[in-house]
């Protein structure tokens, strides 16, 4: 399966993978992408927004970033990688608790 469609079944909300690129849900049932491992999740989707990681890694990183920003319709919230790994670890899965949770 090609990085496309891992990201676009994401987008879907279908966990798939390959060997560069996975999603998969998290102890909360939310839905992760990562590239090359957990070291670097790239995005989480959330019932009304994605939040999206705003570092960069590697040159292939950076292209199934650029696969992903292009693909995403809908609201956009960037954040760290340190920040989306934390907010991976908490309960939550709409903009409105992140909001009032001060994410």
């Amino acid at each position: 399966m090609k990085n496309e469609k891992v990201i676009e079944n994401f987008i879907d909300g279908i966990e798939s993978k390959n060997k560069n690129v996975f999603s998969e849900r998290d102890s909360f049932g939310r839905l992760c992408l990562y590239s090359y491992g957990y070291h670097f999740p790239m995005a989480l989707k959330l019932s009304n927004a994605f939040i999206v990681n705003q570092n960069k890694y590697s040159m292939t990183t950076s292209r199934h970033q650029g696969i992903l920003n292009r693909a995403i319709c809908g609201e956009i919230i960037f954040k760290t990688t340190s920040e989306l790994k934390e907010i991976i670890q908490q309960k939550g899965n709409s903009k409105e608790e992140l909001i009032e949770d001060k994410i």
